[in-house]
């Protein structure tokens, strides 16, 4: 079975963009029973993004509700978050390292000490910023234990 940051993991994995954002939210209680059935099924890489949805209820927000319901699945599932679009409307992109820094202290709050972060990344270069300043940046929120891994 394959790993990712030391742990074992699935073939497949859920995303989780259709469950929070505008006009198609799902209910908690159906999302919920997708969760819950994917971890059934060994679907245990789960794939969400600050941006699918508004900050006050995008991705992580459902996962924090789901991890309090169900904190005995932290340990079952993997989580891979995206950032580094700060407006969805004009796609705009932020990977400078206070950015970045900013996007996963913003995402260990709402997770709330529920779950950690397993990965962490940018979901597209930002053209503004050398990438290597973006993954050093990323890197040193590993070495802090604020992420996972990248």
């Amino acid at each position: 079975m394959p790993t990712l940051t030391g742990k074992q993991i699935s073939q497949n994995g859920l995303g989780l963009m259709r469950f929070t954002l505008p006009g198609g939210v799902v209910p908690d209680e159906q999302a919920f029973k997708v969760l819950k059935g994917a971890l059934a099924a060994e679907v245990s890489v789960w794939n969400g993004a600050d941006f699918y949805g508004t900050p006050a209820y995008n991705s992580l927000h459902l996962l924090n509700r789901y991890f309090t319901a169900y904190l005995e699945d932290a340990d079952k599932a993997v989580i891979c978050i995206k950032s580094g679009i700060v407006d969805m409307k004009t796609y705009t992109l932020d990977g400078s390292p206070e950015a970045v820094r900013k996007f996963v202290a913003n995402a260990n709050g709402i997770m709330d000490g529920k779950k950690e972060i397993d990965i962490f990344g940018i979901a597209k270069v930002d053209r503004n910023v050398p990438i290597e300043e973006t993954i050093k940046a990323l890197a040193e929120l590993v070495e802090q234990s604020q992420i996972g891994g990248i």
